[in-house]
């Protein structure tokens, strides 16, 4: 059991990522409990994954493309909850943002998981930023004006 665990829990970091890369919205729904919360350092708390979702979405659709690998997984099981931290390479690209169109953030995720009914779920996920590089005006500039077609 405790290899499954550690095994479901890994996959479960994985799946945000593939989630937030390929914006798909329901599966990042479902990486969390209905009731969690996220904080990302510098940019607050939200809570529930309908507010969840909607600021992802909001963040992530002005940019082109994201890439997040996470790794070095620590994990700690007790009976139907768990913690875990991990690191992350969070590549960000916008390729008309003026001073250049990549931003990398390198992080860890610090995160309390429980078990449910359709496996482990993040309860809360806490994003603390270690390093960055590049332009982090990828990340701040303003939606793309209806019908302009990013490269």
């Amino acid at each position: 059991q405790r290899l499954a665990d550690l095994s479901a829990i890994r996959d479960l970091a994985v799946r945000y990522c593939s989630a937030v890369d390929r914006r798909d919205w329901d599966l990042l729904a479902e990486v969390f409990t209905p009731g969690a919360t996220v904080h990302v350092h510098g940019s607050g708390l939200m809570s529930g994954t309908g507010e969840i979702v909607s600021r992802y979405r909001q963040g992530l659709t002005k940019l082109d493309a994201t890439h997040h690998m996470v790794t070095n997984h620590e994990i700690a099981v007790g009976g139907d909850s768990a913690q875990h931290s991990c690191l992350v390479r969070a590549q960000h690209v916008r390729h008309d943002a003026p001073g250049g169109p990549n931003y990398v953030i390198g992080g860890r995720y610090t995160d309390q998981l429980v078990r449910t009914e359709q496996g482990w779920r993040f309860k809360h996920r806490e994003l603390a930023t270690i390093w960055t590089e590049g332009n982090p005006s990828v990340l701040s500039l303003r939606p793309r004006s209806t019908g302009q077609a990013s490269r």
